[in-house]
């Protein structure tokens, strides 16, 4: 239990597309608007959780010893983050030296190149929108913010990871999964929340003590994908 609630922090606060644009809404359109963009995060979340336990529960069915390759893929999965968070790349690097740029890059990099860059120039242009239109016109849209989980890839990642290796092994009723995409899900969106109330004060601490952030980070991932085996 101690290795999945680690986990679910991990993911679930530290910078990635869904905070970032949850801050940069609350910015730009204030809190209180801001809040169709958590809410369709949280939508967002219940059903891409649903697809991920769905999904592990079918493949477990069918193959029943599929269950090893599982945790073997999960934790490869983990160790992945783990290089990711200790090295940092030449993109990431380059981009840190051009301040608030460099927060951008870090948020996107999870996202296809194409994705992030349309996200980051309606993110430019969130300024420039009517308040009448904000609703549908900027990232602060309920709908945007629900789609933007199908397209996000730490999310999919994260949720296929969760239940195949940290859940599914050990729970089968199905009361008790119900509450496990609910509780996943709501942690998601409270970090939403989170990054829209204290985003400017996470953002600085995580750029002003990147080096020892991203260690404990590691670490607590190694924990986590040791603990798949213990």
């Amino acid at each position: 239990m101690i290795s999945i609630l680690l986990y679910a922090i991990i993911m679930s606060f530290t910078p990635g597309p869904n905070n970032i644009m949850s801050m940069n809404n609350a910015k730009n359109a204030g809190f209180k608007e801001g809040l169709k963009f958590n809410f369709g995060i949280l939508v967002g979340c219940l059903f891409i959780m649903g697809l991920c336990l769905a999904f592990s529960s079918v493949l477990y069915n069918l193959v029943p010893k599929v269950q090893f390759p599982m945790k073997i893929l999960g934790a490869a999965y983990l160790v992945f983050l783990i290089v990711k968070t200790i090295v940092p790349s030449k993109e990431h690097e380059t981009a840190s030296n051009n301040g608030r740029e460099s927060l951008k890059t870090e948020v996107f990099r999870d996202l296809p190149l194409k994705n992030a860059r349309f996200v980051a120039q309606r993110a430019r242009n969130c300024k420039g929108t009517s308040k009448n239109n904000r609703f549908l016109e900027v990232p602060g849209s309920f709908i945007i913010g629900a789609l933007l989980q199908f397209i996000n890839p730490k999310m999919i990642l994260y949720g296929i990871t969760v239940m195949s290796s940290y859940i599914l092994p050990y729970y089968k009723e199905i009361p008790i999964l119900v509450i496990f995409v609910f509780l996943l899900s709501l942690m998601s969106f409270i970090s939403t929340i989170c990054w829209a109330l204290f985003g400017s004060l996470f953002s600085v601490m995580f750029n002003k003590h990147k080096k020892l952030l991203d260690i404990i980070m590691a670490i607590l991932l190694l924990y986590c994908a040791i603990s798949l085996f213990i």
